[in-house]
């Protein structure tokens, strides 16, 4: 079911992009009627208005021309060399854990208030054999906080089970990513990136300020992205983006701090194998003389599995259950993360 909701908002993307997208050879028209009657040469027009060179002329020092795909028409689409981005976030955050059976054990919901950059560098005259793989480097950083309401249960060093709600958790969550892309230039000003790289995503949730029982819990993933960004250049300097991305599940850990239950207790640290996550946004850009305002609304989804299980320690030792030659274990459970949010950013 999940597979199927993603492939149809990738093709509910394509098709929404391709509706944003006019028809080229109507514009070009349009130019051609603008440059005669102002007495502008029809090829500047163009590419005042659209953003594709269509001249042939050599670009600015700090623009790089994407290569068209072979069998395309000899068109360029202009980018810059080195491109920054910066702006603010704001997303409702919702996580569920469930249990063995299915139902829910838990679940956390809130919004998140957040800041994001980018730096985008692509290089010119390098290796013509890395160049046909990779012509795009990008980094990217993001940081947000919240406040979460917490609704779950806890459990004692005894091992008894208890229901319980938090309100106002102050949480925060810190991402970075690298990522190594090729940009093609397809006809009528489109443009394809696939893309790859390596993601680190670190969220902290401060339960032990809420109250009695309440711990820190640390999580933090290491994964694999593997995405695609279809764009379409407008007239009068708009542009469209449509961005799909499947996330590769590495390696992950949580670390529940039971220290802040009681002091004798060590901190829990589960790892996690097994998981996948997915990602998908529509971007709305806007190209200033110096300056570019991007839109662009979003949605983050992750599905982890059960972690590895780990006895409950103080000073190095597990602790015995009640239950003669037993022990206390704790794992991390099944669990589903979903962003959905708004950004709005500038491009320099």
């Amino acid at each position: 079911m999940k597979s199927f909701i993603f492939i149809s908002l990738l093709l509910f993307g394509f098709w929404v992009t391709d509706v944003f997208a006019l028809d080229m050879d109507l514009v070009s028209q349009g130019l051609d009627a603008y440059a005669r009657e102002n007495n502008l040469p029809e090829s500047d027009a163009a590419v005042a208005t659209t953003g594709v060179d269509v001249s042939g002329s050599e670009q600015a020092p700090d623009m790089v021309v994407i290569p068209y795909v072979p069998q395309a028409p000899a068109l360029k689409v202009v980018r810059k060399q080195h491109e920054f981005e910066v702006g603010i976030e704001r997303y409702q955050y919702k996580y569920h854990e469930y249990a063995e059976i299915g139902s829910k054990f838990m679940h956390m919901r809130g919004a998140y208030s957040g800041i994001f950059m980018a730096y985008a560098f692509r290089p010119v005259d390098i290796d013509s054999m890395v160049e046909q793989i990779i012509n795009l480097y990008r980094v990217e950083l993001r940081y947000a906080t919240g406040r979460v309401n917490y609704t779950g249960a806890q459990q004692d060093s005894l091992g008894n089970v208890t229901g319980f709600t938090y309100n106002g958790v102050n949480d925060f969550v810190f991402e970075g990513r690298g990522i190594l892309g090729n940009e093609y230039a397809l006809p009528q000003a489109w443009t394809v990136t696939p893309y790859t790289g390596l993601g680190y995503r670190l969220l902290n949730d401060s339960m032990q300020e809420a109250g009695p029982g309440g711990y820190e819990r640390e999580s933090s993933y290491w994964y694999l992205p593997l995405g695609a960004t279809l764009a379409k250049d407008l007239p009068r300097g708009w542009r469209c983006e449509y961005n799909a991305e499947y996330d590769y599940f590495i390696s992950g850990k949580q670390v529940s701090h039971l220290e802040d239950i009681d002091s004798a207790l060590d901190p829990l640290g589960n790892k996690q194998n097994k998981g996948f996550g997915w990602r998908t946004s529509l971007k709305v850009v806007k190209s200033f003389p110096r300056v570019k305002w991007s839109l662009e609304p979003y949605y983050r989804f992750w599905h982890i599995q059960k972690s590895c299980v780990e006895p409950w320690t103080s000073q190095g030792q597990p602790i015995s259950g009640s239950v003669p030659d037993t022990i206390i274990v704790g794992w991390e459970p099944d669990n589903i993360t979903q962003e959905l949010g708004l950004r709005l950013g500038a491009q320099f």
